[in-house]
């Protein structure tokens, strides 16, 4: 489980992230994001984000159109209704 993967990090010299990832495909370039937040994670769901390792296609848009997305779903822009995620920092 975690624990392990924890482990196995450290004995790596690396760090260890736990959390949903969650990707999407923008312009050919896989975007990959890992997240413990459910809010955000319904936000990336919500601007076209799928969960996985795999993004799917199509391409949501252009390059220089992803820095506004990830703007507008990191500060709460993308709203999902009354459940609460609307507004709110992950």
């Amino acid at each position: 489980g975690l624990a392990e993967a924890g482990e196995t990090a450290t004995e790596a010299g690396m760090r260890f992230v736990s959390g949903v990832e969650i990707s999407i495909e923008w312009k050919d370039v896989p975007v990959h994001i890992v997240t413990a937040s459910p809010r955000l994670v319904k936000r990336l769901q919500a601007a076209g984000f799928k969960p996985g390792l795999e993004p799917q296609r199509p391409t949501l848009g252009e390059m220089h159109e992803l820095t506004q997305l990830l703007l507008n779903v990191f500060d709460g822009s993308y709203c999902l209704g009354g459940d609460g995620v609307c507004g709110q920092k992950p």
